[in-house]
């Protein structure tokens, strides 16, 4: 009897897993509804259009530190602030594709810092997790040291520690 359980189980867990994965076409609607808050949220300017794709618990890492900030007012708040430090803005994809409940879009950050009215390109990767229709957590990685360096600052490497502790005391001052 034992076996005859074990040896289901064996057959039928793989079978089990393949029912509750995402299917390709989740993949594609949740690569879809990315797409559509980078097109028309980001380069539109429609912030509000986070409360459609963010779940209202999302997390989020921007090089690998916690925001405090969550859900979409996190994001409608970034919106804004682009819209305002680099008017025109745009952000183009290059790579998007979907595997189970994430999300990976590559892509690159382009618009002219109002305040010094020079231009900035920035490269960066977001991971983003889907649950329900909803992202629940994404992962940006971004060189912002290279905005910096555009910009016209002159930068030292300072030791892996003290740069943590600086990103977090910008992010505090940006109320991210």
């Amino acid at each position: 009897a034992i076996l005859s359980m074990v040896l289901s189980m064996i057959i039928t867990l793989p079978f089990q897993a393949y029912l509750y994965a995402p299917t390709d076409q989740q993949e594609e609607k949740n690569a879809a509804l990315f797409k559509y808050l980078m097109d028309e949220g980001w380069n539109k300017g429609k912030p509000e259009l986070a409360d459609e794709v963010v779940s209202p618990h999302c997390l989020f890492y921007i090089n690998g530190i916690e925001v405090k900030q969550t859900g979409p007012e996190m994001i409608k708040q970034a919106i804004t602030q682009n819209m305002k430090d680099y008017p025109g803005f745009q952000m183009s994809i290059e790579d998007l594709f979907a595997k189970n409940d994430k999300v990976v879009m590559r892509y690159i950050f382009q618009g002219t810092f109002q305040k010094v009215a020079k231009p900035v390109i920035l490269h960066a990767v977001i991971i983003a997790q889907f649950s329900e229709g909803k992202i629940v957590k994404a992962w940006t990685y971004d060189n912002q040291w290279a905005v910096f360096k555009q910009l016209g600052f002159k930068l030292a490497q300072p030791a892996q520690e003290k740069m943590e502790q600086d990103l977090v005391r910008v992010f505090q001052q940006l109320g991210i």
